[in-house]
């Protein structure tokens, strides 16, 4: 950069002396125009130098290739968090693509979860890599240091400490040990604080990632807690009244209500084979068949090869239990749940249609069912807008339910899932 503004200010300067007798000046003018100019030119190389060798320098191709590739491979292992394991993983992977450095630090705070590379069993070595980073820290800056110790023979080792940020909040620091006598390139230490900026939106990204996976199963087991009461006394009820005339049909009930709380209930995480959705679903419907009688009608229409493929947990049962509660059940004839699904190979992606005769809404109110503030509005809207949520959250937005009604003529479901 020095030589091409050099260069720059010569060029200027020959341009300027040959261009000064074009104008009508006297020669005594002239030459003393010349001379201001050339102190001009002269000004302006030494600031260009200056502010070369003071600014802050410009990520070179070979810096930004290096933190791109440190950042790929550690990207799996930051992404659950920081702590040893994954602070050794990535100490690790930053030696060995760092060819100048003897040795990598990480810390956490104050404390030094990973020390990689040359002496790195050297106890009193870690542990004034470790001081010396502490100290960094609670200045909250980037530090080029040395280290001295007798156990290394009094070798200086450059040291270069890089903080660690989430959030704008110092989370760590990266320590980058040298070789004896030797010095940190502008290149290497320019890598070090683009793989710190890097690793620290790792961090942040994995965080996401547990707070979102949090939030998800606080609404599933909301899901599981809003769907037991009101069905439970109702199932016990009925229950109760065939247990006087058709035990059969009691102990029926019962296994299917057992099967129903333990399969809605058991752990699962928040995927499920679409098998287990659906044997849930028909327990629950073969209780409200029980409970209904005749004025609840079911159709399956099932594709065998949709039952091995994962959807999201809990994400067809309450469809259908809202067929169940707020279309057929409101219509005094009753009327008829169908259950449809199949594979679009073309698209690779799962689709499951809900459908019923009952009651139906108004189509005005179904943007408002689907937004997440329903849960409190409605009882109606908390399935709808959970799965909802759920759907676009795990997939994007073009993975919503697709909502038809109108009244008195039901009203239908549409949701796809891609094929994992």
């Amino acid at each position: 950069m020095i030589a091409i503004a050099g260069a720059a200010v010569v060029l200027a300067t020959i341009l300027e002396f040959s261009l000064l007798p074009l104008f009508s000046v006297p020669d005594q003018e002239r030459w003393l125009l010349g001379g201001l100019l050339a102190g001009v030119n002269f000004a302006v190389s030494l600031l260009v130098g200056y502010f070369s060798f003071n600014s802050v320098p410009v990520p070179s191709r070979r810096s930004q290739d290096h933190a791109l590739e440190i950042v790929h491979e550690t990207l799996p292992h930051l992404r659950q968090g920081l702590n040893r394991e994954t602070a050794r993983k990535t100490a690790t992977i930053i030696l060995r693509m760092m060819t100048d450095v003897r040795a990598v630090a990480i810390t956490s705070g104050t404390e030094l979860l990973a020390f990689i590379g040359r002496d790195s069993q050297n106890t009193a070595l870690g542990a004034e890599v470790e001081n010396r980073v502490s100290q960094a820290l609670a200045q909250g800056r980037q530090t080029v240091t040395s280290l001295s110790l007798p156990s290394l023979g009094r070798q200086e080792l450059p040291l270069l400490i890089v903080p660690l940020r989430c959030h704008a909040e110092l989370l760590g620091g990266l320590a980058l040990v040298g070789w004896p006598g030797g010095q940190f390139s502008r290149t290497l230490v320019r890598s070090a604080e683009m793989v710190a900026e890097l690793l620290g939106m790792q961090v942040e990204l994995g965080q996401l990632d547990r707070q979102r996976q949090l939030t998800t199963e606080a609404e599933l087991n909301a899901l599981r807690a809003q769907i037991k009461p009101h069905f439970l006394f109702n199932t016990i009820n009925t229950i109760v009244s065939y247990s006087r005339d058709d035990a059969e049909m009691t102990r029926r009930m019962l296994i299917k209500l057992a099967e129903l709380f333990r399969g809605s209930m058991r752990p699962t995480g928040q995927f499920v084979t679409f098998y287990e959705e659906y044997r849930n679903i028909r327990n629950y419907l073969f209780l409200e068949q029980a409970r209904f009688h005749e004025r609840l009608q079911v159709v399956y229409d099932i594709d065998p090869q949709v039952l091995k493929v994962s959807i999201p947990a809990l994400s067809v049962q309450p469809l259908v239990e809202n067929a169940v509660r707020h279309g057929v059940a409101l219509k005094s004839e009753g009327g008829t749940v169908s259950l449809v699904s199949y594979l679009d190979f073309l698209t690779m992606k799962v689709n499951v249609v809900i459908k019923d005769d009952g009651v139906g809404m108004d189509p005005e109110r179904i943007p408002e069912l689907l937004r997440p503030s329903a849960r409190q509005k409605r009882d109606h809207g908390m399935g709808l807008s959970n799965v909802n949520e759920r759907l676009k959250r795990l997939y994007g937005g073009k993975y919503s339910l697709h909502i038809t009604s109108a009244p008195g003529r039901g009203t239908r479901v549409h949701l796809r899932i891609p094929m994992r």
